[in-house]
């Protein structure tokens, strides 16, 4: 099954996407997080890229929400953040769920790894069945 990715970033940083359509991932691109949290009361994908200065809402707080709905609290979240304050946003990216942050500009390669290794983790999709046993 192809892994569906949403992302939702800035027009500025929408050619990252490109180093992304040379793989085997779904898109679903979004430039305002007002769009993209639409997108997420409808479906639900993979793994989420959410970019810290989107419009109407910043991938943090989008992050924040999601991960507050037990169908999307598993989806693995990286936020592309601003070069600015590096330390402090790294914090707040950690408090409000995301798995990782990277900071701008981030390179084609160094995302990809970041996508790879979050798919790779097991997801509620892939976990092992867990069976309860027949009581009499």
């Amino acid at each position: 099954m192809t892994p569906t990715i949403l992302v939702a970033t800035t027009l500025q940083h929408l050619s990252l996407v490109s180093s992304l359509k040379i793989r085997n991932y779904r898109l679903t691109c979004r430039t305002s997080g007002i769009e993209a949290l639409a997108y997420l009361r409808e479906r639900t994908p993979d793994l989420m890229i959410l970019d810290g200065e989107l419009s109407g809402m910043s991938g943090l707080d989008i992050c924040y929400r999601a991960k507050k709905v037990s169908r999307l609290r598993h989806i693995p979240v990286i936020l592309l953040l601003s070069g600015k304050d590096t330390e402090r946003r790294q914090i707040e990216a950690t408090l409000v769920g995301a798995e990782r942050a990277l900071h701008h500009p981030v390179s084609g390669l160094e995302l990809c790894r970041a996508i790879e290794g979050l798919l790779q983790k097991v997801s509620p999709r892939t976990a092992p069945e867990v069976r309860i046993p027949y009581v009499a």
